[in-house]
């Protein structure tokens, strides 16, 4: 549970307005704190936790790099939009953010229990389909892989968190998960060029380290990260 709960906590900073910052030996769940007459802890490499959290964080990097709402607008109040803040009996809170394009949108979603919570609801801003591009729970990050969904999840027509259209979904233990909503119509993809490879392939990652055997696609994004695009063939994380 500490390394979900870090894995959780790393997520909701990086969805949260403002630039971010990491202290040294974060990135690979050091235990001891940081001494400037030693080197870190690099040896936790050689553990599979540790392997499975550095490859989050570099994940994390590029999700955050390649999703224009979760930088794009840090500092005023169009970019950030509370869905739910007021849920104490589950433990959860929801929020949207917002590219400088408003129908871009990322949907953030974090459960602070260690109880998964079923067809939890979710109330979002607009009709259609919501890529899953995280979900800190995944296998691949050292999680028990619950609420992953491969496919994306359609809104449905219930109203909810004073929002006319609502998702129901699976909330993992200790787990963040953000869904990035494409406005309808699709953008046309003709100039965008086409990416070199898979974002799960290892020279992809951020970080470095050792890749898990199972990966997790780092969004659905191009690698021009000044252009939004629709979700790609690729595994969800």
């Amino acid at each position: 549970q500490k390394f979900a709960n870090l894995r959780l906590l790393l997520a909701f900073m990086y969805a949260h307005p403002g630039k971010k910052l990491l202290f040294m030996g974060t990135e690979i769940g050091q235990w001891t704190e940081w001494n400037c007459h030693e080197s870190m802890d690099w040896h936790l490499l050689k553990y599979e936790p540790h392997q499975k959290l550095q490859y989050f964080l570099g994940k994390l990097n590029t999700i955050y790099k390649r999703n224009q709402p979760l930088y794009e607008v840090d500092f005023a109040w169009d970019g950030f939009e509370w869905i739910d803040l007021h849920d104490s009996e589950n433990s959860t809170i929801s929020f949207l953010r917002k590219a400088k394009n408003a129908r871009h949108i990322v949907v953030c979603i974090f459960n602070f229990t260690p109880v998964v919570r079923e067809q939890y609801r979710v109330g979002v801003p607009y009709e259609g389909v919501y890529t899953q591009i995280l979900n800190s729970d995944h296998t691949s990050f050292g999680g028990s892989g619950v609420g992953v969904y491969e496919e994306s999840v359609h809104t449905e027509p219930v109203a909810w968190n004073s929002h006319q259209y609502s998702l129901a979904i699976s909330l993992p233990p200790l787990g963040a998960v953000y869904f990035q909503y494409y406005a309808d119509p699709p953008i046309d993809l003709a100039s965008v060029p086409e990416r070199e490879g898979r974002l799960d392939a290892p020279a992809a990652d951020a970080g470095g380290g050792s890749e898990p055997d199972e990966v997790a696609s780092a969004g659905a994004v191009s690698d021009d990260s000044e252009k939004t695009v629709r979700p790609l063939d690729v595994d969800q994380a």
